[in-house]
């Protein structure tokens, strides 16, 4: 179209459109629907925030990290530390004390073994580091003051010295070779090994006495731990010694073993990441702490404000958890604190006090396909080996006590419990229970076999929620 006939169109438009005015004018239109506000999105998931502090790195969390509104119901709640592998380097002095069962039962090889082991184990000292002995029987004595590494003569006449015969005065021991570190190098990390292979019968003999005793001397940043050794031995009041001292509980049966058990307590010492760490957990209002699965007794309490673990030690390349059954009341759409997890622990070279906060929060949604998705098979996964650990604990216990239908029943109570649970499968938990069930079955309680079952399921219950 040219220009000009461009033109006299545009002028005949306006001309109709003025035609047109009075009537269009006279036509009442309805108002223009106005946009509604935009659909809000939902509430993107809070994240578990990782907390870094040196080799450390830990987080909490619930089994789903998104929760229905309005809901009120049970979950699981764990909070995880772990270590990066310690690399050797310049270290503190490390006084090294052993507290030796003497007892009439230690007579022959038992003695021998753990004789063969000392030795060894002093040769494992560097030259900084300080050996002290302690030997129980009827009381406890000590057989090595405070002795630097390098004395061997001093070492190995001490520890070739010791003779076995009469009772077990266990908590003598424990409180002597805790005595024997603290008048030791204040600069020294000190670590207290309890070895023996009975129960205590003379003087304070029960659990509770040994974890009060263990807990005074890890107050003072000492590390105790406590192995058993052959079939005889009380595993309540060595578990006690290790929750209360925050270090390991062991059994061998073989007394040559021993030495594997000095080398890995020493190795430990050698790799620890955080000295002595607690874990306070503070439930967030309204949140209520149900149950704190493998802290139940000498290394957990209840608080004011929740729950307290003594974990003890952290050691380079390994990870502990804490696992809890909690009820959280699901509140408005949105982000909810559940808890606070306040961590406490000592520097492994410097002895320093540290600490750090770990904080848990949920979102709360109205979506359901939202809920589902956010499931954490992790939390699910420890939830399940927690319940199994508990389960063989209490199951062996029955057994050993004549209880044997007590003790299948409650491990099919569990993995009945463990089929139900969701979002992971346990069948390595439920195959750990049905060999437990098995063995109730064909082996009768009170013979050396069902002793023998008790004390390696002891050990394997722990191996669970620890």
């Amino acid at each position: 179209m040219q220009r000009k006939d461009l033109t006299l169109g545009l002028l005949g438009l306006v001309g109709l459109a003025a035609l047109l005015t009075p009537s269009l004018a006279s036509v009442k239109h309805d108002a223009a629907p106005q946009p509604g506000p935009a659909p809000q999105a939902a509430p993107a998931p809070i994240a578990p925030k990782v907390i870094e502090h040196g080799p450390l790195k830990m987080h909490a969390a619930l089994d789903h990290q998104v929760l229905l509104e309005g809901s009120d119901g049970e979950r699981w709640m764990m909070f995880e530390v772990s270590s990066d592998e310690i690399v050797s380097g310049p270290q503190s002095p490390l006084h090294l004390n052993l507290v030796v069962d003497t007892s009439g039962s230690m007579s022959g090889e038992r003695l021998a073994r753990a004789k063969d082991a000392a030795v060894r184990l002093a040769g494992l000292l560097g030259p900084e580091d300080t050996l002290s002995i302690v030997r129980f029987s009827g009381g406890a004595v000590s057989a090595l003051r405070p002795t630097p590494a390098t004395d061997t003569g001093a070492i190995f006449s001490a520890i070739y010295s010791l003779q076995a015969g009469g009772g077990t005065a266990m908590y003598d021991g424990l409180r002597l070779g805790g005595a024997l570190v603290a008048s030791g190098e204040v600069d020294a990390v000190g670590r207290v090994i309890v070895l023996s292979d009975g129960a205590a019968n003379v003087g304070p003999s029960t659990p509770a006495a040994m974890a009060q005793e263990a807990a005074r001397i890890a107050a003072s940043g000492v590390t105790v731990s406590a192995l058993g050794l052959g079939l005889g031995f009380d595993p309540e009041s060595l578990i006690a010694i290790s929750d209360g001292g925050g270090g390991r509980y062991a059994y061998v049966e073989d007394p040559a073993q021993v030495t594997e058990l000095f080398e890995e307590e020493l190795r430990r010492s050698r790799a620890t990441a955080a000295r002595g760490m607690r874990v306070s957990i503070d439930a967030a209002d309204g949140v209520e702490i149900l149950d704190v699965y493998g802290y139940e007794q000498f290394d957990g309490r209840a608080t004011a404000d929740g729950y307290e673990v003594f974990l003890g030690d952290v050691v380079g390349g390994e990870t502990r958890k804490i696992v809890a059954r909690v009820r959280v009341p699901a509140g408005r759409e949105g982000p909810q604190d559940v808890a606070q997890m306040r961590v406490h622990w000592l520097e492994p070279e410097s002895g320093r006090a540290t600490s750090a906060e770990v904080p848990l929060q949920v979102t709360i949604s109205d979506d359901a396909q939202m809920v589902e998705a956010s499931a954490n098979a992790a939390v699910y996964a420890r939830a399940a080996t927690v319940q199994t650990g508990r389960a063989l604990a209490e199951a062996a216990t029955l057994h050993q006590a004549g209880q044997a239908k007590q003790a299948e029943a409650r491990v099919a109570e569990t993995i009945a419990a463990l089929q139900q649970i969701g979002y992971v499968q346990a069948d390595e938990q439920i195959g750990a229970l049905d060999a437990a069930a098995a063995r109730y079955r064909s082996v009768e309680s009170g013979t050396t076999e069902a002793m023998q079952g008790f004390q390696a399921e002891r050990l394997r219950a722990l191996g669970y929620v620890e």
